[in-house]
């Protein structure tokens, strides 16, 4: 290395070998940089000396078994720590136990094999474990314990034992069977469970090996601690003469668990065999006596003990939508603002301000809602209770959209009827049957009886009159036809002595009637296509010009249209009605008159099919 090639600034050591850096050599080129290697006769990893290098004769000394060396140019070896070994010389680490056995010592070659009874589950164990109470092993060297099965229990570790007669222990891995039999059954050694006594034989003591067979003049039931005179679900009935006993079977909804007499099970249990009276299991109750069976706790109900009159009701801002449960769910999973009241289904509750109304997006399709405008939003709103203002309309009790009436007094507001007497269909801007519309004020008035007499005579009148000024045109067009009939029979008469063919298959078309060319204007068909179709108002005793803008259907059934003027584009959007007389639908096209084709007259239809007689 020459000067200023930084030699010697990084240096690293591993055992005999030494590396030199020199960063800024330019042997390999401009500051390419250099690494210098220095090795040195040392004694390997695994092997020793006095001084760490190869003696006079290159060699070094092994470490032995129970040590090892894992660095180079060492003077002595470690010993292997407790749960390790090292079984051959030269070892540059020492290996863990395996499972199964274990070494509590330091500097061993070799580990001890667990004894019966214990083990060792994992690797490098430094002493074996006994078996816990409930499992035992049996072999030696083993990295785990056998679970005593069902009837069997181990205190010993070693080896688990039968339970003894009498007794019985139902779960698996136990260090005891405390299970007594109770009267009535028993259980030969290693029972899981104890069996009840057969039919005819009986236990009258706890812990009970074995059942003992009834005397010849009495029996018992399955699972008896005695015999009797009648079975489990009978009872006695002693004759009149006091001598002679008969059986007889318990009525519905009573038991006699002993062949004694029948008992009636109290509130909260129930009777399914009269054998025996059972607790209505959690989730149920039973509240009348001679109960056979539990009823499930209603929805909005719960009941988490057993043997119970009655559920309890859910408490508020809490729910239970299903039956048979044993407690209420919380509201706090729904939305913020959602709550119930007691014994609730569904947590349907909204505070005030709020209204619950539908949202798909919800886990249960319903959601609170900001209160609309001119509505009052009481707690426990929902979208069918919204209060109206006075004024104001929507279209249903599902629609949280309201319109402002034409007349304010029309619309009564509320949750119910939305207009007020005699007012009816869209913004209640039409009066119902039997009342009128007052035009100066846009009111709506009852028709009295003989109001109503004289408003029907008065328009009978006027209809008879009107029917009768637009018959008289047909009526003079036809005598006026019938008299140019008579008059053409009469000129062909004078001129021919005889009828042509052709005159006679005209003349009957006399007096027939062309009717008239022109396309009258009528209301096109109900539907969203009316949505920009041009329409006339009549307002302010004038006929102003308007546009369909929307239209809605309200609950009642009822049809709307909402206009805007075409000419005051900054007036308010005005509902009406669909069938209103105050609108005019203008057509989109109407047909020339100068393409109607104009009908010939008979007379001259036929005089040019006469023959005209010759000179």
């Amino acid at each position: 290395a020459a000067n200023y090639d930084r030699f010697g600034v990084s240096v690293a050591i591993d055992g005999g070998n030494v590396v030199v850096g020199a960063y800024l050599d330019d042997d390999g080129g401009q500051s390419s940089g250099s690494a210098y290697v220095f090795s040195f006769n040392v004694c390997p990893p695994g092997s020793f000396s006095d001084n760490g290098f190869l003696d006079g004769t290159g060699q070094c000394t092994a470490c032995p078994a129970s040590t090892y060396q894992p660095l180079s140019a060492q003077s002595a070896c470690d010993p292997c720590a407790a749960g390790r070994f090292s079984a051959e010389d030269g070892a540059v680490d020492c290996e863990a136990c395996p499972a199964g056995r274990s070494q509590s010592a330091s500097g061993q070659s070799e580990c001890v094999v667990c004894a019966s009874g214990s083990f060792s589950a994992e690797d490098g164990a430094v002493d074996c474990e006994a078996c816990p109470a409930g499992r035992s092993q049996a072999a030696s060297g083993q990295s785990e314990c056998v679970v005593c099965a069902s009837g069997s229990f181990s205190a010993s570790a070693v080896d688990c034992e039968a339970c003894p007669a009498g007794r019985s222990q139902p779960a698996s891995g136990q260090s005891e069977c405390n299970t007594v039999c109770l009267p009535g059954t028993y259980a030969p050694a290693g029972s899981a469970s104890c069996d009840h006594c057969p039919y005819n034989t009986y236990s009258s003591s706890p812990g009970a090996a074995a059942c003992d067979p009834c005397p010849d003049d009495l029996k018992a039931g399955l699972g008896q601690s005695y015999c009797s005179r009648c079975l489990p679900g009978e009872a006695e009935h002693i004759a009149d003469d006091g001598l002679s006993i008969t059986c007889l079977k318990c009525q519905n909804g009573t038991f006699s668990p002993l062949g004694l007499y029948c008992e009636v099970p109290p509130l909260g249990w129930y009777t399914p065999d009269a054998v025996q009276s059972l607790p209505c299991a959690a989730g149920s109750f039973a509240n009348e006596t001679y109960a056979t069976s539990c009823t499930a706790c209603p929805a909005g109900r719960s009941q988490p003990a057993s043997g119970q009159s009655e559920c309890i009701g859910c408490a508020p801002e809490t729910y239970q939508p299903d039956a048979g449960h044993l407690g209420c769910e919380p509201c706090a999973t729904f939305q913020l603002g959602r709550g119930s009241r007691s014994g609730a289904v569904s947590c349907d509750y909204c505070g005030a301000g709020l209204y619950l109304g539908d949202d798909a997006s919800s886990a249960d399709g319903k959601n609170c809602f900001a209160c609309p405008a001119h509505a009052d939003c009481a707690a426990g709103t929902t979208l069918a209770t919204l209060n109206v203002h006075p004024g104001y309309w929507r279209t249903g009790r599902t629609s949280p959209k309201l319109k402002r009436c034409f007349l304010e007094s029309a619309c009564v507001g509320g949750n119910a009827s939305q207009c007020a007497p005699g007012y009816h269909k869209t913004l209640c801007a039409s009066c119902e049957h039997n009342y009128y519309l007052e035009v100066s004020t846009g009111e709506c008035y009852e028709c009295d009886a003989a109001a109503t007499r004289r408003t029907r005579h008065f328009f009978g009148l006027h209809l008879f009159i009107l029917l009768l000024f637009c018959a008289s045109p047909f009526i003079v067009a036809r005598f006026l036809r019938a008299r140019a009939h008579d008059a053409a029979k009469r000129r062909f008469r004078a001129r021919s002595g005889r009828w042509s063919r052709s005159a006679k298959a005209l003349l009957p078309k006399a007096g027939r009637v062309v009717p008239d060319g022109e396309t009258s204007t009528s209301r096109p068909p109900w539907g969203k296509n009316l949505v920009g179709t041009a329409v006339k108002v009549h307002a302010v005793g004038a006929w102003l010009r308007a546009e369909i803008v929307d239209v809605e259907t309200d609950y009642s059934g009822a049809r709307g249209i909402c206009i805007q003027y075409t000419d005051y584009p900054s007036a308010d959007e005005e509902f009406h009605d669909y069938e209103s007389e105050d609108i005019m639908y203008l057509p989109q096209s109407q047909t020339p008159k100068s393409d109607i084709p104009q009908p010939q007259d008979d007379a001259d239809l036929a005089r040019e099919d006469i023959p005209q007689p010759q000179d």
